[in-house]
Parts: structure tokens; C-alpha cells; sequence
């Protein structure tokens, strides 16, 4: 195994650790989160709740409130970024009830995505005034679940943490003694590595900030690889953004 998937691997393993570590000191019991290299791909590990090789991530249990069951499915694909820093390619996080589970939302996430926002939200509802809306476009009358709300972007999107909140505070789910603590750091921990991702894609905005704020801030090397890695991920960000662009008429 090379090095690159060696640390892939340990990455995405310490991910979702942290992941079922969360749920079941929170909102579930004995809940497993797996992760597999994803077929077809190299360099590409998936992950999710209830997977196991030969299945697909599937919906696990929550601890309801009540005797109407609440479940959850976790799903994604990890990989590492030029600087070697793991990168979530896709994630969903969708939430269920009933027995066998139906789907009532799920949050996606599809990196650079063209045709709807990379961060996204759809939810399993009924609303005549949709119903109208949609059928006036040409599109289908049970299409509301099919309509991409954008949660965020790419830096900003909500974590797993804040949708467990969400099933505690109002009353959904049961949570463990301690669950605030516990999806406290967890968020946090995902907020500051989104802020840090954010600075290294954007590092002069985070340098005149730093400025602004008397703090000292010393030019980096522009030279070199250090140069090239800079011009190529500028290059990618700006074809990605230019590709969405056309796709959507802009």
C-alpha cells in the first residue's frame, strides 16, 4: 500500500471514529460507522452508517422520544487534497421514521457540484402552494423533495452535530446524560477545521484581517512548488466556479 492510501485510510478511520463515537454518546446506542475504499476509485475511501463490506450504508436507530422509531443514515466519500489534508468529497446525512424507515429530509453535500448548490437540503413534505408553484414551472406536483435549499455552501454548511441538536431540542429523540458537551466540541471541531480549510484556500482575505487586527503577518514563499500547488488549486477553484456559471446561464 502506498503512503498516500496508508494515510487515507488512518484518516478516514479516525473519522469515523469521531462519527460513531458522537452518536453513541448522544442520540444512539451501539450504532456502527464503517469505512471502505470506494469501488472504482484509487484514492477514494466511503464511509457511512452500517457499512460493511458487500453493503451500502444504511439507516441505524435513534433513541426516540416516543414509540414511533427515528432513524439515520450517514453516507459519504473521503479523500486527500494536494497538501494531503483529508477532504470530504460527499456527504448525507438523512433522517427517517417510522418502521420500515421513510425518508423525511436529508443534507447533502457534492463537491462542486453544477446543476444545484454543493450544500443543500431537501425535505419529504406536502404544501399546496408548492404544489401550485411547481406545476405552474413544469414541474412535477411531487417535486418538493426534489428542490435543492442550500444550507451554507461549501465552508458554511451545517454539521451532523447541529441536526442531532436539532432531534433533542425538540423532543424527538432521547439523548444520553452529557450529549451537550459532547456535540459541543464535536461542532466546533468541525468549524475550525472548515475555517482553517477556508484560510488555505483564501490565505491573503485571512492575511489582511490578521492585519487589520495588529496582528504581524510574513509574506510567504511564492516561489518554487510552494508557487505551483497555489496556481494550480487557484486554477481548479476558478474552473469549477466558471463551469457552474455556464451551466446555470450566469
Amino acid at each position: 500500500m502506498s503512503q498516500l492510501r496508508a494515510n487515507l485510510r488512518r484518516l478516514a478511520q479516525d473519522h469515523v471514529r469521531h462519527l460513531t463515537e458522537m452518536l453513541n454518546q448522544t442520540v444512539a446506542e451501539k450504532v456502527h460507522v464503517g469505512c471502505l475504499w470506494d469501488h472504482g476509485y484509487d484514492d477514494v475511501m466511503g464511509y457511512g452508517t452500517g457499512l460493511w463490506p458487500g453493503r451500502s450504508p444504511s439507516f441505524v436507530p435513534l433513541r426516540s422520544a416516543s414509540d414511533h422509531p427515528v432513524w439515520l443514515r450517514i453516507a459519504g466519500t473521503l479523500f486527500l487534497d494536494p497538501a494531503g489534508f483529508l477532504t470530504v468529497r460527499t456527504s448525507s446525512f438523512a433522517l427517517a421514521a417510522g418502521d420500515p424507515p421513510s425518508e423525511l429530509l436529508h443534507y447533502d453535500y457534492e463537491r462542486d457540484k453544477v446543476a444545484y448548490p454543493d450544500a443543500h437540503i431537501q425535505v419529504e413534505a406536502a404544501s399546496g402552494a408548492w404544489v401550485r408553484l411547481l406545476t405552474s414551472s413544469g414541474r412535477s406536483a411531487a417535486g418538493l423533495g426534489k428542490i435543492h435549499l442550500p444550507v451554507g455552501g461549501r465552508r458554511y454548511r451545517p454539521a451532523l452535530e447541529d441536526l442531532m441538536e436539532t432531534l433533542i431540542l425538540e423532543d424527538l429523540v432521547e439523548p444520553h446524560p452529557g450529549w451537550a458537551k459532547v456535540l459541543d466540541a464535536g461542532r466546533d471541531d468541525f468549524r475550525r477545521r472548515q475555517l482553517r480549510a477556508a484560510i488555505r484556500n483564501d490565505p491573503d482575505t485571512a492575511a489582511a484581517a490578521l492585519r487589520l487586527l495588529r496582528y504581524g503577518v510574513d509574506e510567504p514563499d511564492r516561489s518554487g512548488s510552494a508557487a505551483v500547488a497555489m496556481t494550480v488549486r487557484t486554477a481548479k477553484t476558478k474552473l469549477f466556479r466558471d463551469r457552474k456559471a455556464r451551466r446555470l446561464g450566469r
